[in-house]
């Protein structure tokens, strides 16, 4: 972590704890709500196919930061899916870390390449053992497992 990042989180926590300022500190910004996956449990995917702008995705990123989010999150649906005029999830990522984002996170149920170095944190999708995850997700278990060894290991 970067000593500026290390001195911002211990004022916020100096001010949450010791000054009670309730201020937020992360964020999350669901960019599509479009999922290539049927999962049993969901009930995000597809509902408006919904993909939003790269200027409504930077305007809303401009908000939290305001606000005083630091860390955010980039959901969906599948955030791989995400495309606009040429820009991709990848530039999302890169316009808020050079908005000032300390921590740039991405959700993700793993089923695209995972190639992404420019995040700072990848959240996979994994219900369990093979049986159980491709009971709840399809037949995604291996393809995922393949994704992490090719880009994290």
């Amino acid at each position: 972590m970067k000593l500026s990042s290390f001195l911002y989180f211990a004022n916020f926590g100096i001010n949450t704890i010791l000054f009670k300022k309730k201020n937020p500190i992360l964020g999350t910004i669901i960019i599509t709500d479009k999922c290539n996956l049927s999962c049993k449990h969901c009930s995000v995917n597809n509902i408006s196919s919904i993909i939003y702008t790269y200027f409504q995705i930077k305007n809303e990123m401009r908000i939290l930061y305001n606000l005083g989010v630091r860390i955010l999150f980039f959901c969906g649906g599948e955030t791989f899916l995400w495309k606009d005029s040429g820009k991709t999830l990848k530039d999302l990522v890169v316009e808020a870390k050079n908005m000032g984002f300390l921590i740039v996170n991405v959700v993700t149920n793993g089923t695209y390449p995972i190639d992404l170095p420019e995040a700072d944190l990848i959240l996979l999708s994994l219900d369990g053992d093979r049986e159980s995850h491709n009971t709840i997700r399809g037949n995604t278990y291996d393809l995922i497992l393949e994704n992490i060894k090719k880009f994290y290991i």
